[in-house]
């Protein structure tokens, strides 16, 4: 959930934020994208500064130098790394991808030539975090979160991004300043990683839909998604009217429920104030009050026009900005509070319609458009991702998992059941209360419960049958039976004539284990060496000891009371590095240490 979001308090009344995704289009590869760079260094994160600038503030962090792959500055010198995100007094404007540094951490950084103030090359995705792993160092990728992106007009497919040695990686990329984009061979030093499991937070059903965009951790959504979109008559690209009523159509047609209309071209030019084409400071929305549709607006703004995005070269770069704003005024969805979504946007930046072709636009700014709806990305993680519109990887054209999120927001028709409230609450050390409300039931038939542990294999737990009342009802069903780490719980109704609806998805976290440390670390040769482990509640596991290539060399079972223990080391540990692993059913923590 990192996206372009502003928060804006005006008149003491409401508050309202808008929210963006960004689409890029990446270069061949790393060593051409240094070869384009003003500079690459890599730099540790040493403090953060506010700095007004143009009536804007910025959150600058200051970095130190550790190493130079190209540009004039030298180890130990100091800089300023400026970000896209930015402020006032009244208002905030935070964007989808920005690179957001960890004091502390060193990261290798591709910039833009802007000293003594420096800014990033393509926002968060070309930064890599230095990471100390199986005792060498590795270049992670930090992977643009919150970033589409768009494939290349020539055809080329761009490397993906992956984790290199360290050493190797700034080696390589040395060569490629010196001598060329040919001396870039990134797969032969690639390094295969641990890939993380993607974390699921509490949503509304399906498990793999987001609907919460921006740093924000509220919901919003159209109140009325009949939606007026306009595009503005400056610097229009030719035939964008009838490409407009095609993508339109095709939305329509996959999302009955939203049903957008073509409202033609406006000639909208923005004042430019705060630096952005839809600043609330600026006359986006009086624009869109006085002459337009008011809140219920979406508008297409052209060829960047107060260069609020860096410019493509040779087409690589961010294409466009897309979003709306959220008021702090709300409405009950399925049982839920969503904030009301008004006022979207979609900028557009200069030479996308000259470097991409029709079908390629139509799809990118299609994918604009829903994050305009409020909906966020699909992790690739999802059964039958990638290839979602809405999916990290733009631009693919609409699909199975996006038409199940959008239209679980947008319902094309009444429901038999209106949900009021739904909730899943920890009741005790192993146990958790569902509780759910309905306004009004008609032709309901029975309510089906079902627990998961990973948000997406479900099994039924429970059925009870519906009141059918039409002034509504209570329910509450006791999980006397959960499972250690996440629980995920959804919630169904079945008419009477056996149509299923999906009313969402709630989680509760149950911690069995609470803590793993080893006692010294590292471990002297003379001394056994112990694991101290922290239990919220009675623990039936194991311990595992795994040597550095992997190999289990010692297994024993615990059955451990709530509280801190203390378990030795076997003797005969030689010297070398390790990790204790301690599991717990599906649950499992870890530690590493080595033994001198």
């Amino acid at each position: 959930m990192r996206y372009l979001h502003t928060a804006l308090i005006v008149s003491l009344l409401y508050t309202f934020q808008p929210v963006s995704a960004t689409t890029i289009m990446p270069f061949s590869h790393l060593g051409e994208c240094t070869v384009e760079s003003g500079a690459v260094v890599l730099a540790t994160a040493l403090y953060q500064q506010e700095v007004t600038y143009n009536g804007m503030t910025y959150l600058n962090t200051r970095f130190e130098v550790r190493s130079v792959v190209k540009g004039s500055m030298e180890a130990g010198q100091e800089f300023f790394l400026r970000p896209y995100s930015k402020r006032t007094a009244a208002y905030s404007f935070d964007v989808s991808g920005d690179f957001l540094p960890e004091i502390g951490k060193t990261y290798l950084i591709w910039l833009k030539a802007s000293p003594p103030v420096w800014s990033c090359q393509m926002l968060s995705y070309y930064i890599f975090e230095v990471v100390f792993y199986n005792q060498d160092y590795y270049m992670v990728p930090q992977s643009g979160i919150g970033i589409e992106v768009m494939g290349r007009p020539d055809g080329v497919i761009p490397e993906p991004l992956a984790v290199y040695p360290r050493d190797a990686l700034i080696d390589m990329l040395r060569a490629c300043d010196m001598g060329g984009m040919d001396e870039w061979d990134g797969q032969s030093i690639q390094t295969p990683w641990p890939e993380s499991q993607a974390v699921l937070e509490e949503r509304a059903a399906p498990s793999y839909c987001d609907f919460m965009l921006g740093s924000s951790t509220t919901l919003a959504r159209w109140k009325n998604p009949a939606v007026n979109v306009y595009y503005s008559s400056v610097n229009t690209p030719a035939n964008f009217n009838s490409t407009l009523s095609s993508m339109l159509s095709t939305m329509r047609a996959n999302y009955p429920g939203i049903a957008p209309v073509n409202s033609g071209a406006t000639p909208f030019t923005p004042t430019c104030a705060g630096g952005n084409a839809a600043s609330p400071s600026g006359n986006f929305m009086s624009y869109l009050n006085s002459t337009l549709n008011g809140r219920n607006s979406i508008l297409f703004i052209f060829e960047d026009p107060c260069n609020e995005i860096a410019n493509l070269t040779n087409c690589s770069g961010v294409l466009a900005l897309g979003g709306s704003y959220s008021f702090s005024t709300t409405h009950v969805y399925k049982g839920e509070t969503w904030q009301d979504a008004a006022f979207g946007y979609v900028v557009v930046n200069n030479s996308v319609f000259s470097c991409f072709s029709t079908t390629q636009v139509m799809q990118a700014l299609t994918h604009e458009l829903t994050h305009a709806y409020r909906m966020d990305h699909i992790p690739t993680t999802s059964p039958g991702a990638p290839g979602q519109n809405m999916n990290p990887t733009c631009c693919n054209a609409i699909n199975t998992l996006d038409r199940n999120c959008m239209n679980y927001v947008y319902e094309s028709a009444a429901l038999p059941v209106e949900l009021t409230s739904f909730t899943a609450l920890r009741t005790g050390d192993r146990s958790a209360t569902l509780a759910w409300k309905t306004a009004t039931e008609n032709n309901a038939g029975y309510f089906t419960l079902e627990r998961s542990a990973d948000g997406y294999h479900f099994e039924a737990i429970a059925q009870i049958k519906a009141a059918n009342n039409t002034t509504g009802a209570t329910y509450e069903w006791l999980d006397e039976a959960v499972l250690p780490g996440a629980n995920y719980y959804r919630l169904s109704q079945t008419d009477l004539d056996g149509q299923v609806n999906n009313l969402g998805v709630r989680s509760v976290k149950f911690d069995f284990l609470t803590s793993i440390h080893i006692l010294p670390n590292p471990i002297a040769r003379e001394n056994a060496g112990a694991i101290e482990i922290g239990t919220a509640a009675l623990l039936e596991g194991t311990l595992e000891i795994v040597g550095a290539d992997g190999s289990i060399l010692h297994t024993e079972n615990l059955s451990l009371e709530s509280g801190l223990h203390r378990i030795d080391f076997p003797q005969s540990l030689a010297a070398g590095t390790y990790r204790a692993v301690l599991r717990n059913g599906q649950e499992a923590m870890s530690a590493g240490f080595s033994k001198l």
